[in-house]
């Protein structure tokens, strides 16, 4: 087989792993969505709409991988587009915390299909990016929480 036919070709595990990131990140912008309408403050509300650009364009990419294999793609949810009659039912820093939890659990997500996708390279590389383009913005959501002050301080050890 040439590098153009596997090129060409994927597994079924490789086009799951696909639709179930693309699922993912509809679930992901419709959660962002909602916490951009109830966020506050101005820095945090500036990375949400970043994160969802970002968002935005890893789910155009996956869309277009999986039409390419001819794959139904997941229900989209609609866009949040509610009014809260009160944004003071939930703060910023424990948005922020949320949002970094689901940011981690996320690059442990993307792992397992790099461990998957052993037969079409360009379907593993895509994983690879998405896993590093995620630990980068981890780095950056912790920078962003420490400035201000939103993690929860860790106990000092004096040993």
């Amino acid at each position: 087989m040439t590098g153009l036919e596997v090129y060409l070709k994927s597994t079924t595990i490789e086009v799951g792993n696909l639709w179930d990131h693309l699922a993912f990140r509809y679930d992901n912008i419709y959660t962002t969505e909602v916490m951009r309408s109830h966020a506050h403050d101005a820095d945090f509300i500036l990375t949400l709409e970043m994160g969802l650009k970002l968002l935005e364009g890893q789910v155009e990419m996956l869309e277009k991988e999986l039409q390419y294999f001819g794959i139904a793609l997941p229900v989209r949810p609609g866009k949040a587009t509610m009014t809260p009659g009160s944004t003071e039912i939930i703060s910023d820093d424990h948005m922020y915390r949320t949002l970094l939890s689901g940011l981690q659990g996320a690059a442990i997500l993307h792992i397992q299909p790099l461990k998957q996708c052993t037969f079409n390279d360009r379907i593993r590389g895509l994983f690879k990016k998405l896993l590093l383009d995620e630990i980068d913005l981890i780095d950056r959501y912790y920078k962003f929480g420490k400035l201000k002050g939103w993690l929860h301080p860790a106990p000092l050890y004096g040993g």
